[in-house]
């Protein structure tokens, strides 16, 4: 068939919830990982008729580097956040000294080129974690046994739902927050908003995915659909002619999308 169950170990196919997951390369082909709900996180190296559930509780957010994937960071109950850079022998809290906010992690990106560069997007309000603002942090020492996290998110106090980074330039990081979009050309230094004036609504935007070969970016929304971005080296959608359909009931004309002022 064309999907195969993978997730022998931990459960047969039935009432399991896997929320999130990543893939990346390893010695003898791939390694998956996972978020699951009631089960924790979830890994399977290649070679393995099992996969490991290295925690229990509620899992979260995954990301494991593109380029590495003994390279795993797991969002987890209580606000934590684990690393491994083993492949799962071992684990460590990349936020041991709780620099960041204590609210919960909606987001996890490794910078394609450099898995030692690591993004947070944290849910919530400021005013929940007085004396400790921001919602976007990035640290340039992931992989190290003490990283340094800094705060370089735009000033909007609203959750942070999803970091990308385009694969071809690290330094174009686009972030997606429960009031539309933001970009950064220099790597979260300064940033632009992408807003009505950019023909982006003010709505959560829960994913944007890149794809460098056809130099394609989509949003996708919560509540009003996918946007395809026109601009900053990215190819817009192919001009459609519109769709019109007139109702036999009362005679009105729409179009795909809305309906004609004056009709």
């Amino acid at each position: 068939s064309p999907f195969d169950y993978i997730g022998y170990g931990i459960a047969q196919p039935g009432p399991l919830q896997s929320s999130y997951g990543g893939v990346g390369p390893v010695n003898g082909g791939n390694a998956f990982s996972g978020g699951l709900q009631d089960n924790g996180g979830s890994l399977l190296l290649p070679g393995s008729s099992t996969m490991v559930s290295p925690f229990g509780g509620d899992g979260g957010d995954v990301i494991v580097s593109p380029n590495d994937g003994m390279k795993i960071v797991h969002e987890y109950v209580g606000l934590d956040m684990w690393l491994t850079t083993n492949g799962g022998r071992s684990w460590a809290d990349p936020d041991s000294g709780k620099t960041l906010p204590a609210r919960g992690v909606n987001a996890l990106t490794f910078d394609p080129n450099n898995a030692n560069i690591l993004y947070a997007g944290l849910s919530g309000f400021d005013i929940a974690t007085s004396g400790k603002s921001g919602h976007l942090f990035k640290t340039s020492n992931a992989l190290s046994a003490s990283p340094v996290w800094v705060n370089i998110g735009p000033a909007a106090d609203v959750p942070h739902e999803v970091v990308t980074i385009d694969p071809s330039d690290s330094k174009s990081v686009f972030l997606g927050t429960d009031a539309g979009i933001w970009h950064s050309a220099d790597s979260g230094v300064t940033w632009q908003r992408m807003g009505p004036e950019a023909g982006f609504p003010n709505v959560p935007v829960y994913d944007i995915r890149i794809n460098p070969a056809t130099k394609k970016a989509v949003a996708f929304t919560y509540g009003r659909g996918a946007y395809m971005l026109e601009g900053l080296g990215f190819q817009g959608p192919p001009a459609q002619t519109p769709v019109i359909i007139r109702s036999a009931a009362n005679g009105a004309t729409y179009l795909a999308g809305g309906l004609v002022p004056g009709s």
